[in-house]
């Protein structure tokens, strides 16, 4: 399992979560996911360590609600677009190569609603908690190499 980071509040107390057999196979990354180097070398280093990526769990993302948009700003427009749907091309960019040479592998991506939402009901804290708990539900005790980006893995603005 790799997880891809940004900000490192509850960081610490979630890799605690992480369960004494996966100890070993446990990778985490810090990334700012809105960089296309950072988010290659992210799955770079996943594919060195595990062999290959058989998920990407993609729940980064950015909620904004409320304001006319003729009243809203054009830089919170384009964070919006960079948190939103620049992380989400780009991990799927390079996690796709590498799932392309195995001919397999899945992707899930979370809407940014989702996330926020996914953040207040499985922790009182912001991800990558829920990240962590997210990745073992969804793949149990067989997951293998998946590899999961947080909310927190881009800068907040």
């Amino acid at each position: 399992v790799v997880l891809g980071w940004y900000a490192s509040e509850g960081w610490e107390e979630a890799k605690g979560l992480i369960p004494s057999d996966y100890k070993g196979q446990f990778l985490d990354v810090h990334v700012d996911a809105t960089k296309e180097e950072e988010v290659e070398n992210l799955m770079r280093k996943a594919k060195d360590a595990f062999g290959s990526i058989d998920i990407l769990l993609h729940m980064v993302g950015r909620f904004h609600a409320g304001g006319k948009i003729s009243e809203t700003d054009a830089s919170l427009f384009e964070r919006l677009v960079d948190v939103n749907l620049k992380t989400t091309f780009l991990c799927c960019k390079h996690a796709l190569k590498i799932m392309l040479e195995r001919g397999r592998g899945r992707i899930v991506v979370f809407p940014p609603k989702v996330v926020s939402a996914l953040g207040r009901r499985l922790a009182p804290m912001p991800c990558p908690k829920p990240v962590l708990q997210c990745s073992y539900l969804l793949c149990g005790k067989n997951w293998k190499r998946p590899i999961s980006l947080s909310t927190r893995s881009c800068p907040a603005s």
